[in-house]
């Protein structure tokens, strides 16, 4: 049971949120988010997270170890004061086609893919936020 109660607050200090079945994953860093690095499980696979932040940059990196991770939806925190921003995403170099909602309020922004992207061993979703 300790071990389990740490996990819960390893996940809850990266802010993981994550649906297998909706091919869902978000990241909302809650300590050092402009330099954050964890781990993460999902139903067939795990991984590595990344976060760099600048003032007019944020960088999300996804890599799979092992297994793999089907995606459809992921969903970050930008600050709060940042207005509309450009978002890129590459899935193992490739460029991948976005459609994006970005909550100016709260600063969440949820980016959807036009389509599910599989990472196997070694790929890596990369996200840039670049503000106006």
């Amino acid at each position: 049971a300790r071990a389990m109660a740490s996990w819960g607050v390893f996940t809850a200090l990266a802010g993981f949120e994550y649906d297998g079945p909706k091919h869902h994953m978000g990241f909302t860093p809650r300590v050092t988010p402009d330099d954050f690095r964890a781990a993460f499980t999902a139903s067939e696979g795990w991984g590595s997270f990344a976060q760099t932040r600048t003032p007019d940059v944020q960088r999300e990196q996804i890599e799979v170890r092992w297994g793999q991770v089907k995606l459809d939806s992921l969903a970050f925190s930008l600050p709060v004061q940042w207005g509309s921003v450009d978002v890129l995403v590459k899935a193992d170099g490739q460029d991948v086609k976005t459609k994006t909602e970005h909550s100016q309020t709260t600063g969440r922004i949820v980016t959807r893919l036009d389509s599910t992207v599989t990472l196997s061993p070694g790929q890596k979703l990369e996200v840039e936020y670049r503000r106006h």
